[in-house]
């Protein structure tokens, strides 16, 4: 994973629970935190993060309202 790319002190710099270790990865992988490939990449994991992110809420917010219609209707 990313502890084999980044230093284990540079994850914990950024965040201590090691949240941020892949969008670091990300960042190293394509060429440093001044580079355009860095930036590229960044962007591509933040929008997939966000994105799960996102999908997920819509699918509890679908199986709850499906467990309240059943609950009222049935």
């Amino acid at each position: 994973g990313a502890a084999a790319i980044l230093k284990p002190d540079d994850i914990i710099a950024s965040n201590k629970a090691g949240n941020t270790a892949a969008p670091l990865a990300a960042l190293e992988i394509g060429g440093g935190s001044g580079s355009t490939g860095g930036a590229i990449l960044l962007a591509v994991i933040s929008a997939v993060a966000f994105a799960t992110i996102l999908a997920v809420v819509a699918g509890l917010t679908l199986a709850s309202s499906s467990s309240f219609a059943h609950d009222i209707y049935a």
